[in-house]
């Protein structure tokens, strides 16, 4: 009878509540929370996938972050904020869509 091992290796867990509207004009703020230390990094993109502005590019300890962005300077249409949490161990991904009217 073969033997197998089953190794189970949780995620970290990345919590990006999204974008909290302070201004129309003038900003948003992105509130994001890990559950492990890890390198954090929180890019956004244009509709092309291009990136357009880094936010966060750091190791982070465990818990809560408030990041602004400032939206002034950019057109409006569609863009995505892109989360990428690495512990070491596993690396994750979180996406969402922002989109900016005027």
């Amino acid at each position: 009878m073969p033997t197998f091992l089953i190794i189970i290796i949780k995620p970290p867990m990345i919590n990006l509540h999204g974008f909290e509207i302070i201004s129309p004009l003038w900003g948003q703020v992105c509130h994001y929370s890990i559950s492990n230390d890890a390198m954090v990094t929180l890019q956004i993109y244009n509709h092309l996938g291009i990136p357009i502005k880094t936010l966060v590019n750091e190791n982070k300890s465990i818990g809560t972050y408030n990041i602004n962005l400032d939206t002034s300077r950019m057109m409006p249409g569609t863009y995505y904020a892109t989360i990428r949490v690495n512990d070491g161990n596993i690396s994750v991904d979180k996406t969402i869509k922002i989109i900016i009217n005027r």
